[in-house]
């Protein structure tokens, strides 16, 4: 399964930010690794839904501008955050990787009145077969459904 973060447009980060980035967006002058490097964290996503999860993408103007893998159920907990937020951990796929190809650019379909920006794909199938496949059975992996972080069960669609 596949971890969704929608990003805005480029923005300046405050001088206190958690992850010390200057910026956070997308920047379409940004290379994918400063694209992931700079919006891989500041996000409220559940501990053991990361656990599960194997591949993550960042989202633009509503196509996909960047994949990454994980790296096992490790993140980051960002202090200074309240709620505490996560910062994960991964490297971003290059040109070619079946993941990748099977993601990059595709459309993203958010449900009406969706606002929150980060959510779980329902629908593992749609990566490249076998290894859209979630790291473990974790809650909810098996079942193949969005989390509640997500959109309040509502889940949004790749095309």
């Amino acid at each position: 399964m596949v971890i969704h973060v929608k990003l805005s447009d480029r923005q300046t980060a405050a001088t206190d930010d958690p992850l010390r980035r200057s910026w956070f967006g997308f920047d379409p002058g940004a290379t994918p690794a400063e694209l992931w490097q700079n919006n891989r964290g500041d996000w409220s996503l559940l501990a053991e839904r990361i656990a599960a999860e194997r591949w993550a993408e960042l989202n633009h103007g509503g196509r996909i501008v960047v994949v990454a893998e994980l790296d096992g159920p490790a993140y980051e907990i960002l202090t200074g955050t309240t709620p505490a937020k996560k910062a994960l951990f991964g490297r971003v796929l290059p040109e070619g990787h079946p993941v990748r190809e099977a993601l990059f650019e595709k459309p993203v379909v958010y449900p009406p009145g969706s606002r929150n920006p980060s959510w779980y794909d329902a629908h593992p199938g749609r990566v490249a077969a076998g290894a859209g496949s979630s790291r473990r059975n974790g809650p909810g992996a098996a079942e193949g459904r969005c989390g509640p972080v997500s959109n309040r069960g509502r889940c949004p669609r790749i095309d």
